[in-house]
Order: structure tokens, then sequence, then C-alpha cells
């Protein structure tokens, strides 16, 4: 898992291949190989290891999510909201909520996308980009104050880190 950065990719999913292959229902061995393929665009070999963790652990909320974040950039928005949901159902995280309000505001739908980057926000105070992601579903949706304040709060959790 150490290897999962760019330039390793190649070497992570042979290491995640040995692994898989010494002991098959390693779960977060598919999960891992999947985002590897996923950041060398391979998403076909991504949503099949993706599949196969969650055939193995179906608790893995994060494949799901993944296979979500697949399904919504192919345009299979049912699908992608079947994913989130599932994960969100699994583990309640900041990242199932942001990915389902993403798709929900990929939508026009700002108020449905607003109530998710909310749940995420009330689980993770501190992560930047779902402020600034509830910020234009926030002036989508005709809350320019809100979007405002969101902004400030993006920008000063940026210069935090």
């Amino acid at each position: 898992m150490r290897l999962l950065g760019p330039g390793n990719y190649q070497d992570a999913i042979a290491r995640f291949d040995r692994a898989i292959a010494i002991w098959p229902q390693f779960a977060k061995a598919y999960f891992e190989r999947g985002m590897a393929y996923q950041y060398l665009h391979q998403f076909d070999r991504a949503m099949a290891d993706f599949s196969r963790a969650v055939a193995v652990d179906p608790s893995l909320a994060h494949a799901y999510d993944a296979q979500g974040a697949i399904y919504r950039s192919r345009g299979d928005v049912p699908s992608a909201m079947q994913a989130f949901a599932k994960a969100i159902q699994i583990a309640p995280d900041a990242d199932a909520y942001f990915e389902r309000g993403q798709t929900y505001e990929s939508l026009g739908e700002h108020v449905k996308a607003v109530e998710d980057f909310d749940q995420a926000i009330a689980v993770r105070r501190d992560v930047p980009y779902v402020y600034r992601a509830r910020a234009l579903a926030r002036r989508n949706s005709g809350d320019l104050a809100g979007s405002q304040a969101d902004r400030e709060i993006a920008e000063n959790l940026e210069q935090l880190h």
C-alpha cells in the first residue's frame, strides 16, 4: 500500500497481485489494486477489482464510493447513486456524502447537494473542498450569503494546512 503513489502504480499492482495469490479473500488488496488501476485510468480493471472487493467483504464502504465515482464519470447516475447510498448505509463518512452531493449537484439538485455536503461537514469539519462544493451548491440554489460564508471557511482551512 505504501507504493500507491505517482510512478509506483505498476509496482503496487504487482505486489497486490502477489498478496491476492496468497490470500484470495483479502478484500482490501482488491480495493487498493483497483485504486491503482483507477489512477492509471484503467477503469474497467478498477471496477472489476472494486466489485471483487465487495463480493469478498460487503462492508468495504470505500469500494462502493470508488465504484460510484466511476459510474458517475461514465454517465450512469442511477448506479452511482446506488453505490453512494450503499457506502453511506455501511459507513456514513464524509467521502460518501461528498461524492453523492457532487452527483446531486451535477444533476442540478442543489438543495439535495447542500444536504449531503452538510452531512459530510457534520462528519468532518476540516475538509476545505467540501465547503467549496457546498458554496457552489448554495450559490446555485440562490443562497449567496451561505455561499460566501462557505468560501471563507474553505480559505481559512486551506491556510491552516
